[in-house]
Parts: structure tokens; sequence; C-alpha cells
């Protein structure tokens, strides 16, 4: 029998974690493939509250936000390309919604490449909108985190 458990990621988990991020990354062209490193990952865990989903002890997919005031950062979602279609992301959103409920967050924003439609795909039936600039609510946000390669996306948690 398989045990799906999410847990709280610590620094022991850097080279599982690192794995499901190369492994979702081969969806990218090698032109914007970023290759992953265990810096990376480190510099993610200090900076964000990340969880991992295990599947019998297997970590398959792992998501990280970090908070402001009553505003979540959604800065990675990230799952192993083989159980990509089978609700392992829905399992990690519905968890950061509740951690986003729990905290009296009012809004998610993220960022994501603009090539990656799939992930726009996923992230509008997750009932994100696409953020204008003159949306005064995520300014600053937008401001930062908008380049000509990636959109940016909110959505009111409730």
């Amino acid at each position: 029998m398989n045990y799906i458990s999410i847990l709280e990621s610590s620094i022991l988990d850097v080279k599982d974690l690192l794995n499901c991020y190369d492994d979702a990354n081969l969806l990218f062209s090698k032109e914007l493939r970023a290759p992953g490193t265990e810096k990376i990952i480190e510099d993610i865990l200090k900076g964000n509250q990340v969880y991992h989903l295990e599947i019998s002890g297997e970590i398959i997919g792992w998501i990280a936000w970090s908070t402001e005031k009553s505003l979540s950062h959604l800065n990675a979602l990230y799952v192993l390309r083989t159980y990509h279609g089978k609700k392992v992301s829905d399992y990690l959103m519905n968890f950061y919604y509740q951690k986003c409920i729990e905290g009296e967050i009012d809004y998610s924003v993220l960022s994501y490449l603009n090539q990656a439609v799939w992930a726009k795909k996923y992230y509008e039936k997750q009932c994100y909108q696409t953020i204008e600039p003159q949306h005064s609510i995520f300014k600053d946000y937008f401001e930062l985190h908008q380049r000509s390669y990636s959109s940016v996306m909110y959505k009111e948690i409730k």
C-alpha cells in the first residue's frame, strides 16, 4: 500500500528536491532549461516555506512560498514528470491554499515563463488570473517579477 504525506522540507531533503526540480525542468527546451544546484535549493529553503509530497517515502513533488502581510508569493511547484496528470500538483496546491487560509492570506501571486503554456493553463484551472500592470494591489510584485519572458498571475484566497 502506498502512503501519501505532505511534510515540511529541510536541508536533509535537498537532493530529492533538486531531483524533482531538474526532472520537471526537462519540459523546457535546452535554451530555457535552468539546471538546478544544491545551492539554489538551499536558498529556496532559507527564504520560503517549503513542503514536499511523498509516496511511500519517495519525494515526488514540492511547493514553496513566501508571505508578506496578506500576500503569498507562490515561488515553486515541481513534480516528477512520471506523476504529471496524477493530481500531485492539486494535492500540493490544496495544501498551500489551506496554509494561506490559516495564515489569513488574501491573495496568492506567482510568475511563470511565457513558454510554459502548460503552467498557465494549470494555474487558470486553479482560478488564477493574469495581472495587468495597472492593478494597484499587486503593483510592487508586478514591477519586481514581470519580465519580457514571464507573466504574473494572482488568485484571491477564500
